[in-house]
């Protein structure tokens, strides 16, 4: 039986559509914004994807994602020709050719976070990226331990360590790139956005599943917690402005993050960016204000920056009482409303 909607659902839909500037994101194959499972991060979700978000799950060259596993407010979506629209796939796709928008993230600008030695060969002689080899021959010119990589994958699968050069060459794994472990102290990401670090947050490895690399298996993911970090007080701000810029004379793309290694030296190394990251509640408001601001130059309806803003302080308030420790021990997270 077909379901009759309520005028209050019609009005309700009209508001969201009329008034609610969306943000729209292609992705390719994949689900949502973000992969963390916890319930109270997918209800605020929810409410992201059914007011700010025009997700298009992209299928292939012309066609859309329409497994039955999507979620009801986000399957079957198209491309909104007349808005911009924030490009997450480096699949090229027909969709694009349409667009009276402008595109951000251009398919062939993605290709460099994309492709892991693609991104180091662009930076050769840079303070910030570690010394790689790209030959199995090669890897006694690095000092151990030794991280080897393939060229694509995400959250850390396919990566090994090794701490002798007699392990790496005796492995039957296939890899691209072989580069100089560090010494970790803490782990960062940190968000770009139109040429500007907008967010960043501290990545800390779940204490009750530690997978990080070393410990987890080759082709597991890593299990990272986020905690957003105070921008106004973060004390390596100054030094992520001059990596940032150092990148952005190579890096093409309007909106991508630099994931940040801080050793315990006290130097940041940048392992790799990602042009398609994953987006949280807390995360939300900063990225959607600042993509309007730059697509649109529209600063954000109030009550819409007031919804979010209480949506961003309850996922931190939530994520501190499920992972106490890791909070704990994060270096300058937002203060807990």
């Amino acid at each position: 039986m077909k379901r009759i909607k309520l005028f209050e659902e019609y009005l309700n839909e009209r508001y969201v559509e009329d008034q609610i500037p969306q943000l729209q994101i292609t992705l390719r194959g994949t689900i949502g914004l973000t992969s963390k499972t916890e319930d109270f991060t997918k209800e605020l979700m929810a409410t992201l994807y059914d007011k700010y978000i025009h997700m298009v799950l992209i299928d292939g060259t012309d066609e859309y994602n329409r497994e039955d596993r999507i979620p009801n407010n986000r399957r079957f979506n198209k491309i909104k020709y007349d808005i911009p629209l924030l490009n997450f796939t480096s699949t090229d796709h027909n969709f694009v050719s349409d667009m009276r928008a402008r595109v951000y993230n251009k398919v062939e600008d993605l290709q460099l976070s994309a492709d892991k030695k693609l991104f180091y060969q662009t930076f050769p002689d840079t303070n910030f990226i570690p010394k790689t080899v790209y030959s199995l021959d090669d890897i006694e010119n690095l000092d151990l331990p030794i991280i080897a990589k393939p060229s694509k994958g995400y959250s850390a699968q396919g990566i090994e360590k090794f701490d002798t050069y007699d392990d790496a060459k005796k492995s039957k794994s296939k890899f691209d790139v072989w580069q100089e472990g560090k010494d970790i102290d803490r782990e960062f990401r940190a968000f770009i956005m139109d040429g500007k670090v907008i967010h960043i947050a501290e990545r800390i490895t779940n204490a009750n599943n530690d997978m990080s690399v070393g410990k987890k298996g080759i082709n597991e993911k890593i299990d990272l917690v986020y905690f957003d970090q105070n921008l106004e007080t973060f004390e390596y701000l100054d030094r992520i402005n001059e990596i940032m810029e150092e990148l952005n004379k190579g890096v093409k793309l309007e909106f991508y993050n630099i994931d940040l290694i801080l050793d315990k030296s006290g130097a940041l190394w940048v392992p790799e960016i990602n042009g398609a990251p994953g987006i949280g509640p807390s995360m939300f408001l900063s990225i959607y204000k600042s993509f309007q601001k730059m697509a649109l130059n529209i600063d954000i309806p109030v009550e819409c920056e007031t919804e979010l803003q209480e949506i961003a302080d309850k996922h931190r308030k939530l994520m501190a009482e499920e992972y106490p420790e890791e909070y704990k021990s994060s270096l300058d997270p937002i203060k807990i409303i």
